[in-house]
């Protein structure tokens, strides 16, 4: 009797997993370049807790404050160049390089606004998932695939699937920069009682508070980052904080 449980329970076993491999077919025919060149190597299935990573809506705020902070992190290059071409420059080319100043200033400084949203979105969906409660199976598959350009690569995909395995909720990629990103704001924000200090949010909280008495405004701060480059060194020793 004792074999045959055993015997039960490993086929009980190879059937989630078959289920699982399925279904991650299913996906990565959606997403795979060269879908052909697809080939298995392993797949490690366990049952798995609830998390705010694994959850849906706290993955698309986590998402969505990763795009705010890439899109703030490049504007800031682009002020920095923009910056640097202003000694080169005089008269109605200095001016246009001015009001291209002042733009990228007054995004970075509304998407860091729309950044502070978004953590507080995030603490509150987050206090409301009870991370013990088991909500169905982690997949960790490894497989080899051919990229655009024809090379051979190893990729190692996350999947999560409800408890009957008939629904895909989350999926990564290891290594995938954008992926790691969205997984290390969220747990910085559930970690750390204050949220976590990043360009974005020092910005924004920087100006609400001291730099702001000093130049009496925003738009004050803003007009003289655009026109002096010692305000706006300033103004970027801020954004390093």
């Amino acid at each position: 009797m004792a074999f045959s449980f055993i015997g039960l329970s490993l086929v009980g076993c190879v059937s989630k997993t078959q289920k699982a491999e399925e279904l991650i077919k299913k996906e990565l025919f959606k997403t795979l370049y060269d879908y052909e060149s697809y080939e298995p190597i392993e797949t490690v299935l366990e049952e798995v807790s609830a998390s705010y990573v694994y959850d849906s809506n706290v993955y698309v705020i986590g998402d969505e404050m990763a795009f705010l902070k890439e899109s703030i992190d490049l504007l800031r290059e682009k002020a920095d160049e923009n910056a640097e071409e202003f000694k080169y420059l005089s008269g109605y080319k200095l001016e246009i390089a001015k009001e291209k100043q002042y733009r990228l200033l007054d995004t970075c400084y509304y998407l860091s606004m729309m950044w502070y949203d978004k953590i507080d979105d995030l603490k509150q969906l987050c206090g409301q998932i009870d991370t013990t409660v088991v909500i169905g199976w982690k997949a960790t598959h490894k497989f080899r695939c051919k990229s655009k350009d024809g090379t051979p690569n190893i990729v190692d995909k996350i999947f999560v699937f409800d408890r009957d395995i008939k629904n895909v909720l989350y999926k990564s990629t290891e290594g995938n920069p954008h992926d790691e990103l969205v997984i290390t704001l969220i747990d910085d924000v559930v970690k750390h009682e204050n949220p976590p200090v990043c360009t974005a949010y020092k910005l924004c909280y920087s100006f609400l508070s001291f730099q702001i008495e000093e130049y009496g405004s925003f738009e004050n701060l803003l007009q003289s980052a655009r026109t002096d480059q010692n305000v706006y060194r300033e103004y970027r020793k801020l954004m390093d904080m």
